[in-house]
């Protein structure tokens, strides 16, 4: 009988180092936005053109998130900044480079975590010009379209195999798409 007592000690010492071991895992995926909850922005591509220009944020799954225009900045030759804020989501290695895009309408494209869970966009503008901020489900992404263009769902490009190319039923985004003239 002594041996069996013994013999299980260690099991249950092991058990309980690993529920230990699961749960400051948890702890730390939370703190750092990676909880079941969170997505990730994938990649953003980039189309221009004559007189329109147009970015799609490619998302892991539709993502909730919030849009402000800000007056630019001198340093960088921006008239506006339009701003995208998507909560519990973190930046995927493709999309947290800059993208230098001095087009006439899109002076860069910058990404940055301000916060753990909060992904942000910025889109320095060349000048004050009309833009909408549409969010589509399948694939699950956030087109801009800058100038002349139209937010097409037609224009996505495929989903990459970094995003599984599935989406959530249901869009935590706006519904009405976000137009600023």
């Amino acid at each position: 009988m002594i041996a069996t007592a013994r013999a299980e000690t260690p099991r249950r010492a092991r058990g309980a180092v690993l529920a230990l071991a699961a749960a400051f895992g948890m702890l730390v995926s939370r703190a750092w936005g990676a909880d079941e909850g969170s997505g990730r922005i994938e990649r953003i591509d980039l189309k221009t053109g004559a007189a329109a220009t147009k970015i799609i944020v490619m998302l892991s799954r539709p993502l909730p998130f919030h849009v402000r225009v800000l007056d630019g900045e001198e340093a960088r030759k921006s008239a506006k900044r339009l701003v995208l804020d998507f909560e519990h989501a973190t930046l995927a290695p493709e999309a947290a480079a800059p993208v230098k895009v001095d087009d006439g309408l899109v002076q860069q494209i910058r990404t940055g975590q301000p916060e753990p869970g909060k992904a942000r966009i910025v889109i320095d503008l060349a000048k004050d010009v009309a833009h909408t901020v549409e969010p589509y489900e399948t694939p699950p992404h956030v087109t801009v379209a800058i100038g002349g263009a139209s937010a097409e769902a037609d224009d996505v490009p495929p989903p990459s195999s970094a995003s599984g190319g599935t989406a959530a039923s249901v869009l935590l985004a706006p519904r009405e798409p976000f137009r600023e003239r």
